[in-house]
Parts: C-alpha cells; structure tokens; sequence
C-alpha cells in the first residue's frame, strides 16, 4: 500500500493553503430565508476572513453546506469552501489556522483531537452514507481475490475504517491478503470498479446509486447504514482560534446549514434548482430526492443523539463525546431558529 512521504504532505498542504485564498466561491443560494448576518459582541458583523475544507469532489451530500456559504456571502460574511486532497491535510490546515473549519469523519479528528489538536466538533454533517460495492462473485468477502485491488481513499481515512470493521466482522482475518489501490475520489473509485480495475470500494451513497442507475444488477452492494448501524455519522469542526476569536461566525455558519436542511426538507421540489446552481454537473435530482426521503442530515445538528459516542465505541477509537464537542453552538442557534421536526436529532 502506497504512503506519501510526510515532508511531500506537508508541503502539499501548504501549497493548497496558499492557494485557498484565490478559489472560486460558490454561486449565490437565492432560497431559504435566514435571520440574517449575526454580529459580533461589538454590534459589527464579522467579516474575517475564513475558510470551510473538506476532502472530495462535492456532491449532493454537500448541497447543504454550499447553499449555507453562499448565503453567508450573501450576508456579508467573506468565507469560501475549497477542497484539499486527504482527511490528513484538512485536519493539519485546521491546526495550524489555515483553515477555520472542515467537514470531515470522525477517525482522523478524534485522533487528532486525543493527540492535542486545537479543534471541536460543532455540527453533524450527516449520518453514514458508505456503500461497499463489489461484484457478484464477492458478495462474501471472503471470496474477495488477493490479486486485485480493492479500492481506497487512504489508509487512514473513515471509508477505510468502516470497510475494515465491517470486514472484521464479516470475514475476519481476508483484510491481510489484500492488495489496495489508493484512489482519493469516490466517482474516480466507482469507474474503477465499473472499469474492472479493482474488485471493490467504499463508494459515498451518490456514486453507489449512480453506479447502480448506470449498470443495473451488475454490482453487489452492502449499505453501512444497515451493516453497521448507529456508527459513521460525519461532522463539521472548528478549531479553537475561531471558536474562540470568531464565535459569530461558527454560529452562522451551523445556522444557515440548518436551515439549508430544512428548506430541503420543505422543499424537495425545489432542490434542481439548488443542484444547477452549485453542483452544475449534477443532471439529475433522483440522488438528492433519495437524500431528502432517507433524512441523511440531522436537522437539529445531530450532537444530543448517540451517533458520536457509537461511532468511538464502533470503530474502537480514542476520544470522549465531551472532551470532542464544542456543544453550546449548536444549542444557541437551536434557541434562535427553534428545532425542527424533521429527525429526532
């Protein structure tokens, strides 16, 4: 299995870092009604600058989180959403104040966090949406084939960690005959399979059902929803200097995802519109239709429910709920829009 050298990761950081500050903002919401811009304890809106990062190609899981940038640039807020290569290099971007906020699993920041870095979790991005797809002829893991790689993001990464417990689970001991090909991109994963260049991924929940649509009845798959119930919700971080210097820009930001969710929610007929404006690429709203029906985001943010201490207990990771969670965020914007009906948590 492939590593990169650290000091080629570091240096791929900083690059990207450098560079955050000239990427492309996404296209104006135009949709869901917001309180408006919060300000700060002078009585000014905030208007450093910060960024929210996040490790892959954005898909219909992230619409949310799009729509509530834009509206906060719309607010007057000055905040931009880039994408960086590995979990790994959004995690140190955090830490070091590159970046003030990502969108991220729970493996690599509830390491970081038990090892010291400045970061909490503010809000639940959404609940676990991994697929493994593989053939037919794999449906039991333990038929999987040495010699052809499986497909990964990273080693270290949270569709790493659920696909190795479920195998641990499922046929224990097959993860150590495997060959592993690293491709950092679910849709680049899912043509890989389709292509016959590995014999199985974790896929996000769109590029499985896109897969599906595309090749009907030609791939097995395993929903880790089902499979591992209650474990691999992902989240949005902050870290510490912005919590800290910044608080009313963490509580716009976890505001208006909110309500992005809920206008969804509300307005599933409306949701093409949304994808045409910030995921052009998407021709079709059927994956975000699927979304809207499964309640795949957490409309009151997800922190009250078990998901997190489940996931810690379920993928045998360091780290305590209360230690990881800068809660009272959340718990103020829930004061200031009130709780939604849409899922318990």
């Amino acid at each position: 299995m492939s590593r990169r050298p650290a000091a080629l990761v570091l240096a791929v950081v900083a690059a990207l870092v450098a560079g955050c500050a000239g990427g492309q903002s996404p296209a104006p919401t135009g949709a869901p009604a917001s309180p408006g811009g919060s300000p700060d304890a002078s009585g000014d809106l905030d208007t450093a600058e910060v960024i929210i990062a996040w490790n892959s190609t954005p898909d219909e899981l992230y619409l949310p989180i799009l729509m509530a940038v834009a509206a906060m640039q719309d607010q007057g807020y000055n905040i931009e959403a880039q994408q960086l290569p590995e979990t790994n290099l959004v995690i140190q971007a955090m830490t070091g104040n590159q970046v003030q906020f990502g969108a991220e699993g729970v493996p690599t920041g509830a390491t970081a966090i038990q090892e010291g870095a400045p970061i909490k979790i503010i809000s639940t991005q959404n609940a676990n949406q991994v697929v493994w797809a593989t053939l037919p002829e794999f449906a039991d893991c333990n038929d999987l084939p040495p010699d052809e790689p499986i497909g990964i993001f990273s080693p270290e990464a949270g569709f790493t960690v659920l696909t190795n417990v479920w195998m641990d689970r499922e046929c224990p001991g097959i993860r150590e005959t495997l060959e592993y090909l690293i491709i950092q991109d679910s849709p680049l994963r899912a043509q890989a399979l389709a292509e016959g260049q590995i014999s199985g991924t974790a896929l996000g929940l769109p590029d499985a059902l896109n897969l599906q649509r595309e090749y009907p009845d030609r791939f097995h798959y395993v929903y880790f929803a089902e499979a591992l119930p209650g474990i691999g919700d992902e989240h949005f971080y902050a870290n510490q200097a912005t919590l800290d210097d910044h608080p009313s820009i963490v509580r716009a930001l976890v505001r208006e995802q909110l309500l992005a969710q809920r206008f969804l929610y509300d307005n599933p007929d409306q949701a093409m519109d949304h994808l045409e404006r910030h995921l052009p690429d998407v021709e079709s709203d059927a994956v975000i239709l699927e979304f809207i029906e499964q309640r795949i985001w957490y409309a009151n943010g997800g922190l009250r429910g078990p998901g997190l201490e489940n996931t810690l207990e379920g993928l045998d990771l360091p780290g305590d709920p209360a230690t990881m969670v800068a809660p009272d965020v959340l718990e103020d914007v829930l004061v200031e829009i009130g709780e939604s009906d849409y899922t318990e948590f």
